[in-house]
């Protein structure tokens, strides 16, 4: 039963020991925000107290008595009024918890303190006029319910305002045993205000935890769904760009040239006879050389923003922005011999690997429309083929 309650006691109330600085900020800009709608409230209530007192006519022994004190009980509401203004207009609430710093963390313990211990006085002097000790107990209960603390805070806050009231009872209470029960009565509730403090600091570090493992999942979610998209666009063998990414590529750019009033480019390559290849020499021998021209034509590319893709099979792609005609001929005949070089260089018994490019150039408008430009580069593919195959054709 002990080690149950000892195992309770370490995962529930040790994370009010919870030290991470962004927590620490965000309970603090929350505190902050709430002690200083409590100090309105402060001061709203001691107006109409000390409106009261002063229209109060003293009546019997207890009237004389309450008579006697009044000044002191006027002095303490003027008090409240003052560290309440103080607090409002010389602290400035950040606007952000990353502006939060140690000060505002002091400020909001010197202010929560120093009025539960005025409230111990008040109530110290209410034992002069009747025993009541519900002053204390009310800024116990909100202090309580609307304030995360943790137990450092709770035991310097609770502590130095239970000994405030004990010390001021002790002293104005004439009756020893009246003084007794209201101390049972205040260090019960006090116990009871330190435990409620604890719970709802416990559940707030809860709640925080919980939302960071929300964000951590999302974001989590985000770079998976991320990786995702980026191999739903990129060909698995050659690592380039796949069909997919090429069309949304191809759209974006043809809007911004029909926008801008700028030039694009399209290549279309086919390496000849490759079915050829693939059955006389197997699929592995037709993926390398896949590969291999896949560099070449990716080596040849300088322009910016350029894009070379696989649309599948032995089909290539080149997408090439703010390029016109003849720049677009030149690149296609770089290529063109880069796959020349490669099959001097690979020493094999497989007959040579060439290439056929069409190419087309468009400055496009309104009037004019993408799927006519990749049919344009398309027929000129045909012509290359037609041709001979290893050509560049317009």
């Amino acid at each position: 039963m002990i080690n149950t309650i000892k195992s309770l006691y370490k995962s529930w109330f040790k994370s009010c020991e919870n030290n991470e600085s962004i927590f620490v900020a965000r309970i603090t800009l929350v505190n902050m925000q709430r002690i200083r709608a409590i100090a309105f409230l402060l001061i709203f209530i001691m107006l109409a107290m000390i409106l009261f007192d002063m229209a109060s006519i003293g009546a019997g022994e207890a009237r004389e008595n309450y008579l006697l004190f009044r000044p002191w009980f006027i002095s303490l509401r003027l008090l409240f009024i003052v560290i309440s203004i103080i607090f409002i207009t010389m602290v400035k609430l950040p606007e952000y918890s990353e502006l939060v710093d140690k000060k505002h963390h002091y400020y909001m313990i010197s202010f929560l303190t120093i009025n539960l211990v005025l409230l111990a006085i008040f109530t110290a002097l209410v034992q002069t006029i009747r025993d009541d000790i519900s002053a204390y107990l009310i800024g116990i209960f909100f202090t309580s319910s609307f304030l995360y603390l943790n137990r450092r805070q709770c035991n310097l806050v609770y502590g130095t305002a239970l000994i405030s009231m004990g010390i001021g009872t002790w002293l104005v209470q004439i009756d020893k045993g009246i003084f007794v029960y209201n101390m049972i009565n205040a260090l019960i509730l006090t116990a009871l205000a330190w435990i409620a403090s604890q719970v709802l600091y416990a559940n707030r570090i809860q709640e925080y935890r919980s939302q960071q493992l929300i964000e951590q999942q999302t974001a989590q979610l985000a770079k998976s769904n991320s990786y995702l998209e980026q191999l739903s666009y990129h060909d698995a063998l050659t690592a380039l760009p796949n069909r997919r990414y090429f069309e949304k590529y191809l759209y974006d750019e043809w809007n911004r040239a029909r926008s801008q009033g700028t030039s694009i480019s399209l290549l279309l390559a086919d390496i000849d006879n490759f079915k050829e290849v693939n059955d006389n020499f197997g699929h592995q021998v037709g993926d390398n050389y896949l590969k291999e021209i896949s560099v070449c034509l990716s080596s040849v590319l300088s322009q910016p923003n350029s894009l070379v893709a696989r649309l599948g099979g032995d089909e290539y792609a080149v997408v090439l922005p703010d390029t016109d005609l003849p720049a677009a001929q030149d690149t296609a005949y770089q290529m063109l011999y880069a796959v020349q070089e490669l099959n001097q260089i690979k020493s094999t018994n497989i007959d040579q690997i060439t290439i056929s490019l069409g190419v087309c150039s468009s400055s496009p408008s309104e009037l004019d429309s993408l799927p006519d430009f990749f049919t344009q580069a398309d027929n000129a593919l045909y012509r290359a083929k037609e041709m001979g195959r290893n050509q560049v054709a317009v």
